[in-house]
């Protein structure tokens, strides 16, 4: 399984800071063009015959990251290295799981948000 991290609205240099902690780690970035978030979000890292669930709207607006095969040191490893890098880090960060990876990026865009507001 590669380690990958799905890019969602990310542009400029906070673009470039997530892609240059994922060189520096060995993780492959997929920068997700808009067209695709309304696929399961399984699809978009290679695992095939999903079928999309209901409830998603397709529209992530604002800025995500999707963490798929990191270990937990991998992912603690990228967040540090993260904070190093960007000052305003992207605050809606999620890992692709089964519970999820049939899900459509504005379903868990929605999710993140909610979960954010609710802590606080």
């Amino acid at each position: 399984m590669k380690k990958q991290v799905l890019l969602f609205n990310l542009n400029g240099q906070r673009r470039q800071n997530v892609e240059a902690v994922c060189r520096k780690l060995s993780l492959d970035v997929h920068v997700v063009e808009r067209e695709h978030f309304k696929s399961p979000l399984g699809s978009l890292v290679g695992i095939r015959g999903l079928s999309l669930s209901p409830g998603g709207t397709g529209n992530a607006a604002g800025e995500m990251l999707i963490f798929y095969g990191l270990s937990s040191d991998d992912l603690d490893r990228f967040l540090e290295s993260y904070r190093e890098e960007e000052t305003n880090p992207v605050k809606l960060k999620a890992v692709l799981t089964p519970h999820n990876m049939s899900w459509d990026a504005g379903r868990l865009y929605e999710e993140l948000e909610k979960e954010r507001k609710e802590i606080g």
